[in-house]
């Protein structure tokens, strides 16, 4: 796994420890990878159809590697058809640009279809600390301060914590 030219990691790494959403994201790289390789896709060349679909894809991955990973596969020129379950509504609506919510009742089916904004997935992605690092500064900085004034109070120092 390489991050502006310098190994961040391997695959067998990855795939030995983590969560179920760290465990499938490589597998989704690899085969956007591969789909993108037989459709004459590579990073940058937008055209022609190259549609990949990927079901389940919101069980057990976290906001972060889902950004990374559909970002990913967008770079590669390809289209992303996601089958996920409404628990990850949360996690994935910052990632799509629309998504159709199936409802069953019986033998009725009812489909609606949601658009996500620009303006949406930026509200969406505004309090995201791996896209913000300066939030999490100031938490940082939030909790020192507190900290800080707790011991001022009590007269003995608490706990320390490092950025």
């Amino acid at each position: 796994i390489r991050q502006e030219e310098k190994v961040i990691g391997t695959l067998s790494e990855r795939m030995r420890s983590g969560s179920g959403g760290e465990h499938r994201a490589p597998l989704y790289v690899i085969a956007g990878a591969a789909l993108a390789a037989a459709y004459g896709k590579g990073e940058g060349l937008q055209g022609g159809l190259g549609v990949i679909m990927l079901d389940e894809f919101g069980d057990k991955i976290d906001s972060q590697n889902a950004r990374a990973t559909t970002d990913y596969l967008r770079s590669l020129g390809l289209q992303l058809v996601l089958a996920a379950p409404d628990t990850a509504q949360g996690t994935l609506t910052g990632v799509l640009d629309s998504y159709v919510e199936l409802f069953r009742d019986g033998p009725l089916l009812q489909m609606e279809r949601h658009v996500v904004t620009a303006d949406g997935r930026e509200l969406l992605a505004s309090d995201q600390f791996e896209l913000h690092p300066e939030l999490l500064e100031r938490e940082i900085e939030r909790i020192k301060a507190q900290r800080t004034a707790e011991e001022t109070i009590k007269g003995e120092p608490g706990p320390r914590i490092s950025a």
